[in-house]
């Protein structure tokens, strides 16, 4: 039980080794920061600072995510970075930047938004019902289910839509 805050403003990092989270674990930092641990466990990972951007490049297979401030950004434009399996909780913006194809099998909720960017293909298998905006930068992206009550804001893009498989 309890909760871990990485970070107050703009310090506070994570050591480099593996996390085992079964409880909750947040960060709280202002600005960008890179978490490069594998995250794992039953736990809830937090992302609730303002205005800040958590990037998830580690391997990680912990529970449920809850995005309450700022930004959670799945990698850094190569191919690694993960969420965790479980459900995800959106009231700020989920960023997906990788280079390689990525599918998102987690149901998303939440009024917030879905940023895609980078050159690798993001799949959304899971039943989303968020409401913010999805916005898409870099190649096409493409959607299996939902989120079908979104807006979609998009420079020359393609958004391919297909029913579950």
């Amino acid at each position: 039980n309890g909760t871990l805050q990485v970070g107050s403003g703009a310090t506070g990092t994570l050591g480099s080794g593996a996390v085992t989270n079964n409880a909750t674990l947040k960060f709280g930092r202002t600005n960008s920061s890179t978490v490069g641990n594998a995250i794992s466990g039953s736990g809830t990972l937090v992302q609730d600072g303002v205005g800040g951007t958590t990037i998830l490049t580690g391997s990680n297979s912990y529970g449920t995510t809850t995005i309450t401030n700022g930004t959670l950004q799945v990698g850094a434009g190569g191919t690694t970075g993960t969420l965790g399996s479980g459900a995800v909780s959106n009231a700020g913006t989920l960023a997906i930047n990788r280079s390689n194809s990525y599918t998102i099998e987690n149901n998303i909720t939440g009024s917030g938004g879905l940023t895609k960017t980078g050159n690798g293909t993001l799949i959304l298998s899971g039943a989303n019902s968020y409401t913010g905006v999805t916005t898409l930068n870099g190649q096409s992206p493409s959607t299996r289910s939902g989120p079908e009550r979104a807006r979609v804001r998009s420079a020359p893009q393609r958004l391919t839509t297909r029913p579950n498989w």
